[in-house]
């Protein structure tokens, strides 16, 4: 009998671990009293209340199919720090859908449970990339980059 709640508690943890749902493109909803089995309330880095979204459980594009990030550029003449998140061609095809399909949808980009910026439209995208941008060396940018490095690393 022990070993199979041990074998259970396994398979439990591999689970919950194995299904991070934390980063990843999700579309917004609006806040609803009876969404808590659905959906969760997420921020940007700063928690501010007027920078909150609900979003589901699952994003529509998961951290899976985010693919490559590049390195972080410095553009004085602009004061600006920025990189490119490159997306799968599923992710890709996904986006357009979405964006092409859903009237009025709005996207964030999610990383480890914090709002790193929106996506609104197609135009959006370059080579199958976005950027994630900020003033010069913006703690939110550079934290974004680092914990999507560490993501793809551990791939």
């Amino acid at each position: 009998m022990k070993l199979l709640t041990l074998g259970l508690f396994i398979v439990i943890l591999n689970n919950s671990f194995g299904q991070d749902n934390s980063t990843g493109v999700f579309m917004t909803m609006k806040p609803s009293k009876n969404s808590n089995d659905f959906a969760k309330t997420i921020s940007t880095r700063d928690n501010s209340k007027q920078n909150m979204v609900v979003v589901p459980l699952k994003p529509i594009i998961s951290g899976d199919e985010l693919t490559k990030v590049s390195e972080i550029i410095n553009d004085p003449s602009h004061n600006s720090t920025y990189f490119y998140l490159s997306f799968s061609n599923e992710g890709i095809e996904k986006l357009r859908d979405i964006t092409t399909k859903v009237e009025g949808v709005q996207l964030v980009l999610v990383v480890n449970n914090t709002v790193i910026g929106y996506i609104k439209t197609m135009s959006e995208l370059v080579n199958k990339s976005i950027q994630i941008n900020g003033p010069t060396n913006s703690p939110d940018v550079l934290w974004a980059h680092k914990s999507l490095k560490q993501l793809m690393d551990a791939r």
